[in-house]
């Protein structure tokens, strides 16, 4: 009888929590079309373009969300299997012609959420940044994202461009994406440089996750 009370109790936990993501997922989909639709009947190209940034990230947080859901553990996940997708994801929307050579150097390793949502959306901005801002006159234009796991357990994360380099765009050195940027690498205790080369280099070391 113990056993079948369990068995009932797991089922209706389980029950649960399918049930709080599908209206986590749901809700978030509802407000990245909203995101979608004011974009779209804006005449304001900044304004048009802030909304189009602000579903992304929704966007970029519900994909994270529903990847964790279907893993076995909830809190932890693959970061190169993310961001792989995630690049793809922006790939299609912002360079659907496949112009932009993109190259990933990627560790397969495992981080909870305290570091995926935070990490995600870093990521999400900087290459967003670099397929809108870098590229106008160049010929070969190219991203490249590495992430490696250091010896300390540190994480020391690189994504650089071939574009036209942060000096010459203003858009790029400022504006509210950046400003979420420096705020969420100070939020999980990391650091980062921004440096010209041959284009824009993002140089940010995130320490190890503790145990």
């Amino acid at each position: 009888r113990l056993l079948l009370e369990i068995r009932g109790l797991l089922g209706e936990k389980e029950l649960l929590l399918t049930e709080v993501h599908h209206r986590i997922i749901n809700n978030m989909a509802s407000i990245s079309s909203l995101l979608s639709i004011q974009a779209d009947m804006s005449d304001s190209e900044s304004t048009k373009e802030a909304l189009t940034a602000a579903k992304n990230r929704t966007y970029a947080m519900m994909d994270l969300y529903d990847r964790l859901y279907r893993q076995s553990e909830y809190d932890s996940l693959s970061i190169k299997d993310y961001l792989t997708s995630m690049v793809s994801e922006l790939r299609a929307a912002y360079n659907s012609d496949g112009t932009v050579r993109i190259d990933l150097d990627i560790d397969d390793i495992i981080l909870t959420t305290r570091q995926l949502f935070p990490l995600g959306i870093i990521i999400n901005e900087l290459v967003t940044n670099a397929f809108k801002y870098a590229f106008a006159g160049i010929e070969h234009p190219m991203i490249i994202l590495s992430l490696h796991k250091q010896s300390d357990g540190s994480l020391a994360i690189i994504i650089s461009d071939n574009g036209s380099g942060i000096k010459d765009d203003e858009r790029r050195v400022g504006g509210f994406g950046l400003v979420l940027v420096a705020t969420l690498i100070k939020q999980i205790g990391g650091t980062y440089t921004v440096s010209p080369d041959r284009g824009t280099r993002y140089t940010i070391t995130i320490p190890g996750e503790k145990k």
